[in-house]
């Protein structure tokens, strides 16, 4: 259980707010009190809400909040996890689909190996272009796997990295420029965890070009182009580039423009970029 409830409580008191005030029509009276209490849950949506609309630091409140680790573990079928990111990256529907049946073979009841299957869920989806049809208590599970995690390691920037879909593009802003902050405070060198950190990036800066959200996704692709200038970000900062001249912020010539980018990705097998709007 986080200390939410407490951190909620306190912050109210220290407004002079009663429940109701505090709940500002964003929750009922009666279900916020739910939340105070550590009865029910609140999503983030409603707590960043919550949050602008006393004037409170968003960042610096969520900062606060202190959940029990979710330590993913280094057991065999951890390993299924990899596969289905390289997967996805590699647009491999059938590859997923073939992941996803040996996880239904493994003999577990741990909580992190559905964790993955969701993640394999989510995936499929998103390909078949069913994203709509992904049913809310999964989204549920799916966000509590990332967010059980408050000091964003690797795992859970993985996870995030491959289930930003399931968001709203607001509270997605919001999360990103948390991992943008997170990873600007601590500039970690590892190169798995630039990796990770490259793929939110890429991964909101086309979901900014298909909201037409073009000046959100500046700070992103900076980030991307200040990562390290090794072959293993290679295609994570060709991609920045291809979004970076359809957004019009680096000018096209005859040899540098969207159209050679995806020749590119083509030639590499990788069939990543479509180049009209979904």
């Amino acid at each position: 259980m986080t200390n939410l409830p407490e951190l909620l409580k306190a912050k109210r008191q220290q407004l002079g707010l009663t429940q109701a005030q505090m709940a500002a029509g964003v929750l009922s009276a009666s279900f916020y009190s739910k939340v105070e209490n550590g009865i029910s849950d609140i999503n983030t949506m409603d707590l960043i809400q919550i949050l602008r609309i006393h004037r409170i630091d968003a960042g610096a409140f969520i900062n606060q909040i202190k959940t029990p680790n979710l330590n993913l573990p280094e057991s065999d079928y951890s390993k299924l996890f990899e596969k289905i990111y390289v997967a996805m990256y590699s647009n491999h529907p059938s590859k997923i689909k073939r992941i996803r049946r040996q996880m239904d073979q493994i003999k577990t009841h741990d909580k992190h190996l559905k964790v993955y299957k969701l993640m394999a869920d989510l995936d499929l989806a998103m390909m078949n272009h069913q994203l709509k049809h992904f049913p809310n208590r999964k989204k549920v599970i799916l966000r509590k796997a990332l967010f059980s995690d408050p000091n964003l390691s690797l795992k859970s920037l993985q996870i995030f990295a491959n289930t930003m879909w399931i968001y709203d593009f607001e509270e997605l802003a919001f999360l990103v420029n948390a991992v943008l902050r997170q990873y600007q405070k601590h500039q970690q060198k590892n190169i798995h965890y630039q990796i990770s950190i490259a793929a939110i990036m890429i991964n909101f800066v086309e979901i900014c070009y298909h909201q037409n959200e073009f000046q959100m996704a500046k700070r992103p692709l900076e980030c991307i182009d200040n990562l390290e200038p090794i072959p293993d970000l290679f295609l994570m900062k060709l991609y920045g580039l291809y979004f970076e001249l359809k957004m019009g912020f680096k000018k096209e010539t005859k040899l540098f423009n969207p159209k050679t980018v995806i020749e590119v990705f083509n030639r590499t097998g990788l069939n990543l970029l479509n180049d009209n709007k979904k």
